[in-house]
């Protein structure tokens, strides 16, 4: 996602909550913004018996309130007047639902657009299972293999599967989450017991050493294996331009352009633009999408627009979407349905976009990353709904059949700490998400939010046994950063090493300490722009090395 450019979108209300005194947010047990009352409902009794015996008809105001109220609780629902507004009209609103058939909802849209047809457009037909209760398809999530889970997904649009994510507890999320994978073809990115990088070498000042230099330190910790992916500050096209090709020059110089894609994260009209320029240079094409037309609008995309872009990707590697909940209400597009209903439209959205890439019987790579925690306390505020968002969002993309990875993060403006966050990594980490972000340090350069290092990747493969894609595997072993038994060299933390490998292929007749040297040199330059470099590590090796951490 250009989070600086969805930043200044969504500046505006954060502005306005500033300003404003008589502002507040939910906070703990004082969730002041709950204002969603609904009642206890008859034995037996479905969301739309309740409503027809409350309002003698169908009610799309209450339906999206009684829906909206069995979400756990978040300030983005809150702001939004959807939020439940007590625990007991959170367990009523539940149980309409388990006492709902999936067919009703599937004949009664939250909201309909174009974006909403082509979601049901292409969710297949299965009349049979329609007919279960959401009762009786949560147990079917919970107790069924990931085979034949597979074989209903086609058949669940996304306002089923959201609102099945509503009735689940996060041990059962995380049940569901760490059964059921997709991966990406002929590779180990989103397998089970797989969990990979998207190296984000990001530059306050787009240059391209400071990227360059972040990928050296990212291989060095044998961390990067599913994109190498930066978000640039200038969407001028020669600028994006020259990003493109310090990226691909590298995967070109190390052989893996069949291992491993690049992408620079301007717009995706940018990006076809430059692949039109300079053809080749660009990788998997990325976009920011939302859960609306009207919310797309605000990333200057529709779904025409989309599709389009989809039909001229060939090769290998297709398209990269980010997505997040709240970024609908932020924008102003919240179009009165909660953040997980318009979280599971993004899925669904990006399905249907894979699908149409995988309909010359082709199956590029296609996958998604969840910005869980970037845009802030207007949607949530606590390390507890962070964990929450991050397993929906994760239960929702694996059931919409997509390979998706996380950026669990916190804006500095949260009630999140560093430590915080380790909390929450490793709440989730049993899930198995795909992959995750991966930078130097915790701390973003250029966006200034706080993510995941190359040490957390390091210490998470530790601690819950998880791989890289084997063939990054076994070119982390190719340059020394691995031995042959799969232990870090001494070599490892060591990103001079990686540029000395590559300047070696690049026919580099030099002396090693004279490349060790301007490695070195280049570093310095690298951190007296803002941007720190990973070197070496502390007392153990998912450590940072002490006084960078410090």
């Amino acid at each position: 996602m250009n989070r600086r450019r969805f930043i200044l979108n969504s500046g505006s209300l954060s502005l306005t909550m500033l300003l404003n005194p008589s502002f507040s947010f939910a906070s703990g047990s004082n969730q002041i913004l709950d204002r969603n009352s609904i009642g206890s409902p008859f034995p037996g009794e479905s969301i739309f018996d309740y409503i027809i015996r409350l309002k003698g008809k169908f009610d799309l105001t209450l339906y999206r309130q009684i829906l909206a109220a069995a979400n756990e609780f978040k300030e983005g629902d809150a702001i939004a007047g959807l939020a439940a507004e007590n625990e007991a009209s959170r367990l009523n609103a539940r149980t309409l639902i388990a006492n709902t058939r999936l067919v009703d909802v599937k004949n009664h849209s939250v909201y309909s657009d174009h974006l909403f047809r082509l979601i049901d457009e292409t969710t297949a037909e299965n009349k049979e299972f329609q007919n279960l209760t959401f009762s009786d398809f949560k147990t079917f999530l919970l107790e069924k293999s990931d085979n034949e889970i597979h074989r209903i997904i086609p058949c669940l649009n996304s306002d089923q599967i959201a609102i099945v994510v509503k009735l689940l507890s996060n041990e059962e999320l995380i049940l569901i989450s760490s059964k059921v994978f997709n991966p990406l073809l002929d590779s180990k990115i989103g397998s089970k017991g797989y969990m990979g990088a998207r190296v984000q070498p990001n530059s306050p000042t787009d240059h391209p050493e400071d990227v360059f230099w972040q990928v050296m330190d990212a291989w060095s910790f044998a961390v990067g294996d599913v994109v190498l992916g930066t978000n640039p500050v200038s969407s001028n096209p020669r600028d994006v331009v020259k990003l493109e090709k310090t990226l691909f020059d590298i995967i070109q110089t190390f052989g893996l352009e069949n291992t491993i894609p690049h992408c620079v994260l301007a717009h995706i009209d940018i990006q076809a633009e430059v692949e039109k320029t300079d053809p080749g240079t660009t990788g998997i094409w990325f976009q920011s999408i939302a859960g609306t037309d009207d919310a797309n609008k605000t990333f200057d995309i529709s779904v025409d627009k989309m599709q389009g872009h989809a039909m001229s990707r060939k090769g290998k590697y297709g398209l990269y979407a980010e997505t997040g909940q709240g970024a609908d209400e932020t924008n102003g597009h919240g179009a009165g349905f909660d953040l997980l209903i318009h979280e599971s439209r993004k899925y669904g959205f990006h399905r249907a976009l894979r699908m149409q890439l995988y309909a010359d019987g082709q199956q590029p790579w296609v996958f998604v990353n969840d910005v869980a925690g970037f845009i802030g306390p207007e949607v949530f505020r606590t390390k507890e709904q962070l964990v929450r968002c991050c397993l929906e969002d994760l239960v929702m993309g694996k059931l919409h059949g997509l390979t998706i990875g996380l950026d669990i993060c916190t804006t500095l403006h949260m009630d999140v700490s560093l430590d915080d966050l380790d909390w929450c990594i490793d709440q989730i980490m049993p899930a198995n998400p795909a992959y995750l972000m991966a930078l130097p340090t915790k701390n973003d350069p250029m966006l200034s939010y706080l993510t995941t290092s190359f040490s957390d990747h390091v210490r998470v493969r530790e601690k819950f046994g998880y791989k890289v894609n084997d063939a990054m595997w076994d070119f982390f072993k190719k340059i020394e950063i691995i031995d042959s038994e799969g232990v870090p060299t001494s070599h490892f933390g060591d990103p001079v090493w990686v540029y000395y490998q590559y300047q070696k292929i690049k026919g580099d007749t030099r002396s090693k300490e004279t490349i060790y040297a301007e490695g070195n040199n280049a570093i310095l330059n690298v951190r007296k722009r803002g941007v720190p470099i990973a070197v070496g590590h502390g007392k153990q090796r998912w450590d940072l090395e002490p006084s960078l951490d410090k």
